[in-house]
């Protein structure tokens, strides 16, 4: 299913973990008509390597990040 509203998902408090945020960015990268502009992740135990993985792919995708 393709969603072309939906501009702000807060999944705070939910325990996500790194699995959790790989899903997300899975789902949000295989919609191209996506209009998400803001993710709200507080409280899921998401390490460095989670929140590293969620802004090379959704925040600042395509830069050079070596």
């Amino acid at each position: 299913m393709k969603n072309s509203t939906l501009k702000f998902l807060d999944v705070g408090h939910n325990r996500l973990r790194n699995t959790g945020i790989k899903a997300i960015i899975e789902g949000v990268r295989a919609n191209p008509d996506s209009q998400l502009r803001e993710l709200g992740v507080c409280s899921n135990f998401i390490n460095d390597d989670g929140m590293t993985k969620l802004f090379e792919e959704l925040i600042i995708p395509g830069k050079d990040h070596g």
